[in-house]
């Protein structure tokens, strides 16, 4: 089975939207992270903790979701 090459400007407009969404979300796992650091480490530390680590892995299966669709749009039709 040949499969078609992909340019890489096509590559790039399709995956565009999940490169994006996945910037984000190391962008909110790097603040969940960030707030382990304040010392001394509280209750409400770790809730708000939970909170961020929370919204950073729903932003990751957003991207990962985007991601599927683009590579779906990217495979050559059989």
């Amino acid at each position: 089975m040949q499969h078609q090459k992909i340019s890489k400007r096509i590559w790039v407009e399709e995956t565009r939207e999940s490169n994006r969404l996945f910037a984000e979300a190391d962008h909110l796992n790097e603040i969940a992270y960030a707030l382990l650091s304040v010392r001394p480490t509280t209750d409400e530390t770790i809730r708000k903790f939970q909170a961020a680590k929370d919204l950073a892995d729903a932003k990751y299966a957003e991207a990962r979701k985007a991601w599927e669709e683009a590579r779906s749009q990217l495979k050559p039709d059989q």
